[in-house]
This record gives C-alpha cells, structure tokens and sequence, in this order.
C-alpha cells in the first residue's frame, strides 16, 4: 500500500479526508479531525485466512483487511460419510450416503409375515425386514380321546 498525500500552497489539505481510525490498517498513521491531527489506523491486517469447514459448517469471516489470498474449502462429501451400509442392507426407498455417493435401498419390508405350515410341512423365511409381529403356525386336526402315551 502506499501513501497520498495531498499539498497545498501553505500546507496539508485534508479537509476531504473521511477516513476514521476503523477504515485504516492498525499502526498506519493518517491526518483526520478538526485539527488535522495525526491519527492510527485499528483495522486488524487478516492477510490469507484459510478455513476448512465439514458439511453444514459455518465460518464467520472476521472484521478487518484481508489480502484476497485466502480460501475457504469444504472437506469432501466421501470423507464425512465412512460407512458400510449396501443397498440390500436398507429398507426398499430408503437413501443413505455411503462414501460420497448416494444409495437407494432394495431390502423388502416384510412387516408381520404370516406362515401356515402343513402337517410335516417346512417353510422358507422370505428374505428382507420383519417387524417382529410375524408367526409361523400349523393346524392340526386332533382324533377325539385319542392319547399318545408312553408308558414305562
């Protein structure tokens, strides 16, 4: 930066000068007041702030000069989002980003499944999310008295 200073015949004119001591950097001396008095500029000098912010991060850029050098940068989607999920691992319509890059689950939701098995039957449980409510159940057809006992 440099220095203006403007001369007139018999002195310094600086009655067109508006700067206050908040507009000039800290420790550079200008003329202002009614008395064209010597004065300090208290702007802070920043220089080359650098900042960088996670996602959903806020910087507040601090009052004073900043020397246009500086950067503001946002670390990368794919590094605040570590993690192992795979689509069939999340509910069929749902999203979730793994790595950088966004997923769409394919894992059905079976809810309260209900099987009925026959007599000596078995049963495939189908794949995918149970809530828990599901039952596997048989009928069977009793014989009246009819007792099946053991006996020693």
């Amino acid at each position: 930066m440099g220095n203006a200073i403007l001369v007139r015949k018999g002195g310094i004119d600086v009655s067109d000068a508006t700067a206050v001591s908040e507009q000039v950097l800290f420790g550079s001396s200008f003329f202002a007041g009614e008395n064209d008095d010597i004065q300090v500029g208290t702007m802070p000098n920043r220089g080359a702030i650098n900042q960088a912010l996670n996602a959903g991060g806020i910087y507040t850029i601090p009052e004073g000069y900043h020397n246009g050098m500086g950067k503001v940068s946002v670390a990368s989607l794919e590094s605040q989002t570590q993690a192992t999920a795979t689509p069939t691992q999340l509910l069929s319509g749902q999203t979730a980003y793994v790595s950088g890059k966004k997923i769409t689950g394919t894992m059905p939701n079976r809810g309260a499944n209900n099987i009925v098995l026959p007599v000596n039957g078995t049963a495939t449980i189908p794949e995918g999310y149970h809530n828990g409510q599901g039952r596997v159940s048989q009928n069977l057809v009793t014989q009246g008295a009819y007792t099946n006992a053991i006996s020693s």
